[in-house]
């Protein structure tokens, strides 16, 4: 069984955990991984663009000079394409862009993403993830502890996954390199695109028996 190294918030090891295989372990599919990143950034995408086509543009719908005689080409009427402020040729309309994938496979392409980062040991389990005086409500400066939590741990970007904590969500909200999910919503976009991943203890108990269903 694999094992992962347990640290303090102060980024001292206190121990280590067994975690599973199958789940930190496994084969990466690559193919999968690929196909779940694409359909995250198309689910993320409004699909408002919208363009007017000549049918909608305003003006008349008078043929704008006679068909013969002026040496020009033969022409309809002025909201056609070539014109300025004439209508937009295949251009974007609102549509659906969301994908969907079945559910085995969703499972399969978070294995896969947590395998990924298991071989490039930038997974981090923390003992408990709370910052040092975080009840002090005068002056709480949770950014500013958390900085300091993150840089004695050399760590610049990161991930952060844990149960219901409050304190971590806003003190990750003002650090560009650092965002914080609740583990339900733990996903393989999240995952790769940050440069270490780190689970409270809570955390990755909940995320193995999400995986091991």
């Amino acid at each position: 069984m694999a094992t992962l190294d347990v640290y303090s918030m102060q980024g001292a090891k206190v121990g280590t955990v067994d975690v599973e295989d199958a789940i930190f372990k496994g084969p990466v599919n690559e193919a999968l991984l690929y196909q779940m990143i694409n359909l995250q950034r198309a689910n993320k995408r409004s699909g408002t663009a919208s363009t007017k086509t000549r049918a909608d543009v305003y003006g008349s719908g008078k043929k704008i000079y006679k068909q013969k005689g002026t040496g020009n080409a033969r022409h309809g009427d002025a909201q056609a394409p070539e014109f300025v402020g004439g209508g937009v040729v295949f251009g974007p309309h609102p549509r659906d862009y969301s994908q969907d994938m079945p559910k085995k496979a969703r499972a399969k392409a978070l294995c896969s993403a947590l395998s990924q980062r298991f071989k490039e040991n930038a997974i981090m389990v923390i003992d408990e993830m709370a910052l040092a005086g975080e009840t002090d409500a005068a002056k709480p400066c949770y950014t500013k502890r958390l900085s300091g939590a993150l840089k004695a741990m050399d760590v610049k970007s990161a991930l952060m996954v844990d149960s219901d904590n409050k304190v971590i969500k806003m003190a990750a909200h003002n650090m560009p390199a650092v965002k914080y999910l609740d583990v339900a919503g733990i996903n393989v976009y999240d995952i790769l695109k940050h440069g270490k991943l780190l689970l409270s203890k809570a955390a990755l108990e909940k995320v193995q028996e999400r995986l091991r269903s």
